[in-house]
């Protein structure tokens, strides 16, 4: 892991300094967590001052700030924790995870047999747990059946039900929860009945929420002011879900929300962005806010995910598919870095792969994740990143899981990304460790 440890979210522990111990700020490059060494991890993702992963066995971890109740410690008074500590009320009774989630101040997991829990803050009913202030321990909020995806956002929550059904709850303010209802209506979890098809994941923003359906059409609703929605400069929010114009027609593969842009993969491979163009987000070459997809400069050709941060953007790739701006940031200002996750294939391996991405054993895998952003060269985001310049780093380490929604099987291992709201990024390795 690496970034930012101002609360403890990299489960680094602190600096020992003589007879005193000093908490770590950060750190720049991928760093061993290596208390959690003795647990094979298959699930993670950041929160904005919290991480937590998620072990084959059904432990839970969690690292950071508790000042929310989001490590969900139930009757422990800590308020935050520089090492990754199992969530109590879980070991009892172990689940297979299939998904986490981490937003402001709130925590979710979804249970292989479809069950979901949360713990962190309720301040706006964003765990669906009524007029609950929060919740210190995993509580299952009145979903009324199976789920099949979730989503935390910064003040709101998204879950995808068994028959393809969204339901949201938290803050409404611009039409995030794309339902019509009161305050207390606002506190538990409520249907979105436009939807005219089943959907089957979904994704939270800053203030924004995106569908994506079994057909591969892409629905959003919520604030669009800065262009996050694609509906066009007239469309400044809306609690209607509105279904996505895609250039070329099409469907979405892939979809990612931050906190004013949004990002989507098309079912042949281009990567789309709109929203804000501060701090480059959208990875196109002005600040100014874009209202309708459009490719970014550089963007690799065979993109496979996408996951939006707040003021970045991660692309996980198939090798030789860079775009029109070259692969390591070269040619534009540092506006694209790559970070290429090698499963350990030798030199003359890869000479013969040509495409970098091959199903035969051994297990051989190369991925590129790019990262857009024009400000890598001149803020500490470069220390986020892993990345003292902004350039190309490689590791013999499988990127088995960075964290939701990229169910590509090899082997049956399974590569994953979900949102990453905070600048502190995780990598989950082939093997057990982060």
């Amino acid at each position: 892991m690496f970034g930012s440890h101002e609360w403890g979210q990299l489960g680094l522990g602190t600096r020992r300094h003589g007879d005193t111990e000093t908490p770590r700020l950060g750190v720049s490059r991928p760093t061993w967590v290596r208390g959690v060494r003795h647990h094979r991890l298959t699930q993670l993702a950041c929160g904005d001052k919290h991480s937590l992963v998620a072990s084959d066995r059904g432990v839970v971890l969690v690292s950071g700030s508790n000042g929310e109740r989001q490590l969900g410690l139930g009757s422990l008074t800590l308020t935050r924790t520089s090492v990754f500590l199992p969530v109590p009320n879980l070991l009892t009774t172990p689940l297979t995870i299939s998904a986490v989630s981490a937003g402001n101040g709130t925590s979710a997991i979804l249970s292989g047999d479809g069950a979901v829990l949360v713990w962190g803050t309720n301040g706006c009913g964003q765990l669906g747990l009524g007029s609950a202030p929060h919740a210190a321990s995993p509580t299952a909020p009145a979903l009324g059946g199976l789920v099949r995806a979730l989503s935390c956002g910064h003040r709101h929550s998204a879950f995808v039900s068994e028959d393809g059904a969204v339901w949201t709850c938290g803050d409404p303010e611009g039409g995030r929860l794309g339902r019509s209802c009161d305050e207390q209506g606002s506190r538990v979890p409520g249907r979105v009945d436009v939807l005219s098809e089943p959907c089957r994941s979904v994704s939270c923003g800053g203030s924004h929420t995106a569908a994506l359906t079994e057909s591969g059409s892409l629905w959003l609703w919520g604030q669009g002011s800065r262009g996050q929605l694609g509906l066009g400069a007239v469309v400044t929010s809306t609690a209607v879900p509105t279904r996505a114009e895609i250039p070329s027609g099409g469907e979405v593969h892939s979809v990612g929300t931050g906190a004013e842009h949004t990002a989507l993969i098309t079912g042949d491979e281009r990567l789309l962005l709109f929203g804000s163009g501060r701090c480059g987000r959208p990875g196109l070459r002005d600040s100014l806010n874009h209202f309708r997809a459009q490719p970014p400069h550089g963007a690799p050709t065979h993109a496979r995910t996408v996951v939006c941060g707040g003021c970045y953007t991660l692309v996980l790739a198939r090798c030789g598919g860079g775009g029109g701006g070259g692969g390591g940031g070269g040619g534009d200002g540092g506006r694209v870095v790559q970070v290429v996750a090698n499963a350990g294939v030798d030199a003359r391996s890869r000479r013969r792969q040509k495409e970098g991405f091959t199903l035969q054993p051994p297990l051989n895998v190369t991925l590129t994740a790019t990262l857009l952003s024009p400000q890598l060269k001149r803020s500490r985001k470069e220390e986020d990143l892993g990345h003292g310049q902004a350039n190309t780093a490689r590791t013999k380490h499988q990127g088995q899981t960075l964290s939701g929604v990229f169910d590509d099987f090899i082997h049956s291992k399974r590569l994953e990304l979900t949102h990453v709201p905070t600048p502190a990024l995780l990598f989950l390795s082939h093997g057990d460790h982060l």
